[in-house]
């Protein structure tokens, strides 16, 4: 008996083998699509710096934000992506022909250092904000600072502050 049951166990393990060389393999792809994506929010649609008259009715010569502007974005292209600035000289809000340069208004990404200078919407370069390929959502914390201009009509201004997001 002992010898019927080692046949037995041999016979078992060929087929075994047997049927793991007779196997088949197939394979098939699933192909998806994933679109490119360029997004852009700001936590702001105004900012208002107040009044360059202070409450004892001196002149202040700087006036800056306090919190920033949170802007948000993300982008998937694989070249990678640019988060640019650009801003409006300021109009006066009763009389377009009133303005005073850009020129006047900086920014930064750090409340201590608002100096980067903010250029002319339409005249040269965009200023950076931001640049690379990291995927995700992504924060930039702008903060605004407008120097007194002085010969200016008084009034309010304003001037259109305009963040493109490029996708390269």
């Amino acid at each position: 008996m002992k010898k019927g049951s080692k046949t037995g166990l041999l016979i078992i393990l060929l087929c075994l083998t047997l049927s793991t060389v007779l196997a088949v393999e197939k394979s098939h792809d699933i192909i998806v699509n994933i679109p490119q994506y360029v997004e852009l929010d700001l936590s702001e649609t105004s900012i208002t710096l107040g009044s360059f008259m202070d409450g004892t009715g001196e002149i202040v010569e700087r006036l800056e934000t306090l919190e920033p502007l949170v802007v948000t974005y993300r982008c998937n292209s694989q070249n990678g992506w640019s988060l640019t600035v650009a801003a409006s000289n300021f109009e006066h809000s009763v009389d377009p022909l009133k303005t005073f340069p850009v020129s006047y208004l900086t920014w930064g990404t750090d409340s201590g250092a608002i100096n980067k200078p903010m250029p002319l919407t339409g005249e040269g370069p965009a200023a950076v904000v931001a640049a690379g390929n990291a995927l995700g959502i992504q924060n930039a914390n702008i903060y605004y600072a407008v120097n007194y201009p002085e010969n200016t009509y008084a009034g309010d201004y304003s001037s259109i502050v305009t963040y493109t997001l490029i996708a390269h």
